[in-house]
């Protein structure tokens, strides 16, 4: 009966070892399970931290793409006044340069003229 005392005993001493392994091994994957859902939702936090930045440079790229056009826009028309008015100075230029010559052959016609009647007057009189 003693043997069967002393292993009865055994089998408690190892059951009750078992016992406490089994709750070690049982709070440790508790708290690694724990740890595993928080750094589920770290990861989540960050992922949609993540996808916001996304949507802010996406929103950002396209505002200086706007001003980046409209700038290029302005470029274009103040290019394109630009090219109009000196359009406009050369075809002024050139109607001065006319207005000039006329005014040059005028005041020609006029010394001729002014010749010929004196002359003219010149014959009379004498």
């Amino acid at each position: 009966k003693t043997n069967l005392s002393t292993a009865l005993e055994k089998i408690q001493h190892q059951r009750q070892e078992l016992a406490e392994q089994l709750q070690d091994a049982t709070e440790t994957l508790v708290a690694r399970d724990h740890e595993l859902k928080e750094q589920g939702a770290a990861l989540q936090q960050v992922q949609e931290e993540r996808n916001e930045l996304r949507e802010e440079l996406r929103v950002e790229r396209e505002q200086v793409a706007a001003r980046i056009k409209a700038a290029e826009d302005a470029l274009l028309e103040k290019e394109a006044q630009k090219a109009a008015l000196e359009q406009e100075s050369k075809d002024n230029k050139s109607k001065l340069l006319d207005a000039l010559n006329e005014a040059e052959e005028a005041r020609e016609q006029l010394r001729v003229a002014s010749t010929e009647e004196a002359a003219k007057l010149a014959l009379q009189v004498s």
